[in-house]
């Protein structure tokens, strides 16, 4: 099962349980008396409400989640972007090539340059 719809169902049971019960307590104290043979405890509980609009919210989000979650796919936007960035590197690489090449015309010519400048300077002096 894809985290994605585990994750909606967990959105919509606890969406839910939110409608259904309004909020949830927990224990946050407890304290404790121990008096000869006797011994008393108290437990001090505290309410959490979850307002129904967070309750709606969640069971919402999770059933579209759960029911649009799996049209979406990562892999071929990914597969797009593969092509291009394969499209874009070949390109790059011809781009390469011929900076090469142009590169190589203008040490040729830099070599001739010197060449005639050598043949010009002896016979200059």
């Amino acid at each position: 099962m894809a985290l994605s719809k585990l994750f909606a169902i967990v959105l919509i049971v606890v969406g839910t349980l939110g409608v259904v019960y309004g909020g949830f307590n927990y224990p946050s104290e407890t304290h404790e008396a121990v008096v000869g043979p006797l011994s008393l405890s108290v437990q001090e509980t505290e309410h959490v409400a979850v307002p129904l609009w967070a309750g709606i919210g969640a069971i919402v989000i999770g059933s579209a989640l759960l029911l649009f979650g799996s049209r979406y796919r990562a892999e071929p936007i990914l597969v797009a972007d593969e092509s291009r960035v394969s499209a874009e590197l070949a390109s790059a690489r011809a781009e390469v090539i011929k900076a090469k090449s142009v590169t190589d015309k203008m040490q040729q010519g830099l070599d001739t340059l010197k060449q005639e400048l050598l043949r010009n300077s002896g016979s200059r002096q």
